[in-house]
């Protein structure tokens, strides 16, 4: 007697384990299946991370600017020397090429979001059409600027209410919000439709107090331009704080990311950016025409006669 209950309650818990692990297929299949179909998480844009270039296909030309993690640095020791080696073949850059995306790798070392900008002066100065094709940027600067310096801290300094001049961005103060703003006008002087997304800093990045009053000033920045910028918030959605010391083990080497973590970090980016497309389709649909004179007109939204037939016009 003892027997048959043992056996059958093995029966049950053998039926609960198949039961448990069928369901969670069945959750996966559906997460897979609503991927598939464009139906993302709208509260975690991390939720669903791959390789698949989705909708970020669509632009035909990405600027990655940045500092040494753009460019892909790699730190290493020589007796009691540090140095970096800059292999651009494991930059984040380089790996959304692998993936199939047309990324130009526009990273300087060490610069920092208040002075990145005078690169791109001086690019434009030896070549008129820089930027000029520009659909998509990727902008991840900020940690440069919270480097510790002996035992100060130095901070993304500046207030984006007074320090950002909208019509002059020559006015622009010269601090970390100035420059960083400089840059974004800059760019849409140059390309008015470019699509920009900026990086917050994540919390592998300075102290938690530093890093925050740099995002909020970055995202104030970016919501200065909100055709334009939308915000890749890593330090919410990216590696949590109480997890910074394992990841670290194993994408870090000292402060800046080991080939993997680049790897990692690529695939962030692309899953970050396909999830700002699907939940901003109207601020996306008309991608296609970066770089002409063209717009769609939607006929059903114009008013009198259209004086063309296909929705699609000059833009003036």
């Amino acid at each position: 007697m003892k027997g048959n209950v043992i056996n059958s309650f093995k029966r049950v818990v053998d039926l609960m384990t198949t039961v448990t692990n069928r369901v969670s297929e069945l959750f996966d299949n559906v997460a897979n299946l609503r991927k598939k179909a464009g139906i993302v998480d709208k509260t975690d844009p991390l939720g669903f991370m791959d390789a698949s270039t989705g909708f970020v296909s669509s632009f035909d030309s990405i600027y990655c600017m940045g500092d040494g993690s753009t460019v892909g640095a790699l730190p290493y020791v020589i007796g009691n020397r540090s140095y970096e080696y800059y292999n651009e073949g494991t930059a984040y850059p380089s790996v959304l090429r692998s993936f199939g995306l047309n990324a130009s790798n526009y990273g300087w070392p060490d610069e920092t979001a208040k002075d990145y900008y005078q690169h791109v002066e001086n690019s434009i100065a030896n070549n008129e059409d820089f930027l000029k094709d520009a659909k998509a940027v990727i902008i991840a600067l900020g940690a440069v600027d919270l480097i510790a310096d002996g035992q100060i801290a130095h901070r993304f300094d500046g207030d984006p209410d007074t320090d950002i001049d909208l019509s002059d961005y020559t006015q622009n103060a010269d601090n970390s919000v100035g420059g960083y703003a400089r840059l974004i006008q800059i760019i849409l002087e140059r390309q008015p439709r470019a699509r920009i997304f900026c990086c917050c800093l994540p919390n592998t990045i300075s102290t938690e107090p530093l890093r925050t009053e740099a995002n909020l000033k970055i995202k104030a920045i970016a919501e200065m331009f909100p055709d334009n910028c939308f915000v890749m918030d890593f330090q919410t959605y990216g590696v949590k704080e109480e997890d910074v010391s394992e990841w670290k083990e194993k994408y870090y080497s000292g402060d800046k990311p080991n080939a993997l973590g680049y790897n990692l970090f690529a695939r962030m980016v692309l899953s970050y950016m396909n999830w700002i497309i699907a939940n901003n389709m109207d601020k996306f649909r008309d991608i296609g025409f970066i770089g002409t004179d063209y717009e769609y007109i939607d006929s059903n939204d114009s008013e009198g006669d259209s004086p063309v037939s296909d929705g699609v016009t000059e833009q003036s």
